[in-house]
């Protein structure tokens, strides 16, 4: 899949993430192998092979997230877009959406179109958030 705007490759990025479909996430990334990840509190990963087990780890079973993404940033290049923004995010059979991760998402431009070369998230800091710190999702 060509996405056209770093914006379609994001809105990809996301609507794999809830519907569960390992394919549609790895779609998004760049097939280079310079590609990392970092889900929060988790190690730095490298590669395809590394980010796609990853993620085959977290979509499984995790049908239904909902995300809100606000306070969008963007820095942009004629080949390299990073966007740092706030995952608000809403798990089935609860009643009230986790407290905001912060994410560094970053988007390379080739012959194939924008595609994800960085997904950083992080828990966001107590003292931005207000209130005490859950479980971490991904």
């Amino acid at each position: 899949m060509k996405f056209l705007t770093p914006a379609d490759a994001e809105h990809a990025f996301y609507e794999a993430f809830e519907i569960g479909e390992i394919a549609a996430m790895m779609a998004v990334w760049s097939k280079d192998e310079d590609i990392t990840c970092i889900h929060p509190g988790g190690p730095r990963l490298i590669g395809h092979v590394a980010i796609e087990a990853s993620w085959r780890g977290i979509l499984n079973g995790n049908v239904g997230v909902r995300f809100q993404l606000t306070e969008i940033r963007e820095f942009v290049d004629q080949a390299l877009t990073v966007r740092i923004l706030y995952e608000n995010l809403w798990i089935p059979g609860e009643n009230a959406p986790r407290p905001p991760i912060i994410a560094t998402n970053a988007y390379r431009y080739s012959k194939r179109g924008w595609q994800m070369v960085l997904h950083h998230a992080s828990p966001m800091p107590q003292d931005e958030q207000g209130s005490q710190m859950t479980a971490v999702f991904h």
